[in-house]
């Protein structure tokens, strides 16, 4: 029974709360198993000890667990087969009566199990006590990753910049973007079997829609994770994840698409293990690992916002220089949330950065911020999409290039 209730097989995807509870529990019963199975050790008896009457009582009643004193038992006429029950329980267990005392081995049997039960439950107790403990760990601590620094103050103003694109217009910048996501698709199923693919929020959203219905990609053959996401349950409606279904995620989904998805809580240090051993414990024909155990993604989609930020990457913060975690818990009073690193970002086979159009979080468009992120003497610290200068793909709209020099 105690195995049963408190030592089932551990859930997965849950909260940290409700899994420590069940180790306290299963913790607390297991001790007290111990020392109830330890008072109620019987005393020590003689080799003859199974003939005598009165410890035949004594065992009677430690064999079925009864609290107390020793239950009053009525004899029955002998015969060879004899037994006895509790007069006062006529439905439980039969024990040897007199006339069973003389059949030796078999009444030897019935008053040495006793303490054969009771070692046997101590043993158990002990072993559900070491399962338990190794339940209080909702999910096992990531490894520390052995890669190389990010010199965030390090002069990326003079680094070259890469692969920079001008599309007339927002709808045009969407268009480039699903074209290069369906390239990079096909290019990789076609030699590897699989595409991985991490998203952000924002604008980009929109973009994808455009692969919604028309994309001739294989999608059971695809999983796609979330550069970053907020710390809440997957239906809320400021949820990456909830907003991308009626855009493009469900179509994909219906198609066979592997979404790596948060677990719903709002504890982001507990989202941002869960994440880091979700993207881990993925098969490398999956998600391949570098050198340094780092997921290389095969593309990786960034927004900018206009303080430099990429992911949840803020300019001045502490998540900009973390290199030996794969994501970051970034908790604010309001709205904390998880991000992917930057050296897991730096590490994708492509990364695309795009930018285009006006919003109501952007009514001027982001021309300022594409300028301090190609052009100006800005360093990952102070400015963090500096970092992909010459690691990136950059694809603006006319008006995000409007301030860059030619």
């Amino acid at each position: 029974i105690f195995f049963r209730v408190f030592a089932a097989p551990p859930l997965t995807m849950t909260s940290g709360n409700a899994m420590t509870t069940a180790a306290l529990a299963s913790l607390v019963a297991g001790t007290v198993a111990v020392v109830l199975l330890s008072a109620s050790a019987p005393a020590p008896q003689a080799s003859a000890a199974f003939l005598a009457p009165s410890a035949v009582g004594q065992t009677a009643v430690r064999s079925v667990g009864h609290v107390g004193a020793a239950p009053q038992y009525a004899r029955q006429p002998t015969t060879a087969a004899h037994h006895v029950r509790y007069a006062d329980s006529p439905g439980s267990a039969v024990l040897p009566g007199p006339q069973a005392q003389s059949q030796g081995p078999d009444a030897a049997w019935h008053t040495a199990s006793g303490p054969a039960l009771h070692f046997a439950g101590v043993v158990a107790a002990v072993v559900a006590l070491a399962y338990a403990a190794g339940r209080f760990v909702v999910s096992p601590a990531p490894q520390p990753l052995q890669v190389q620094p990010v010199d965030v103050a390090a002069p990326w103003a003079m680094a070259a910049v890469s692969g920079l694109r001008v599309e007339p217009d927002a709808d045009a910048v969407g268009k480039t973007l699903c074209s290069m996501v369906e390239a990079a698709a096909q290019k990789a199923i076609q030699e590897r079997g699989h595409f991985t693919l991490a998203i952000p929020g924002g604008s980009i959203l929109k973009m994808l829609a455009g692969l919604e219905g028309k994309s001739t990609i294989d999608w059971s053959k695809v999983t796609l994770a979330y550069v970053n996401h907020r710390a809440v349950p997957n239906h809320d409606d400021t949820a990456t994840h909830f907003k991308a279904q009626p855009l493009f995620l469900s179509s994909w989904q219906y198609q066979g698409l592997n979404v790596i998805t948060l677990t719903g809580t709002t504890d982001a240090e507990h989202e941002a293990v869960a994440y880091t051993n979700a993207l881990t414990s993925l098969p490398d024909t999956v998600l391949p690992k570098n050198a340094s155990g780092v997921p290389v993604f095969d593309m990786m989609l960034i927004g900018v916002g206009l303080d430099g930020h990429v992911g949840s990457l803020y300019p001045n913060s502490e998540a900009v220089k973390e290199t030996q975690k794969l994501v970051i818990p970034v908790v604010k009073p309001t709205s904390s949330s998880i991000t992917l690193s930057l050296p897991v970002m730096l590490a994708s086979k492509q990364i695309v950065i795009a930018s285009a159009g006006k919003s109501e979080k952007y009514p001027m468009g982001k021309a300022e911020g594409m300028l301090r992120a190609l052009q100006a003497p800005e360093t990952p610290d102070t400015f963090p999409a500096c970092a992909f200068r010459g690691n990136a793909q950059w694809l603006l709209d006319e008006g995000a290039a409007s301030l860059l020099s030619k």
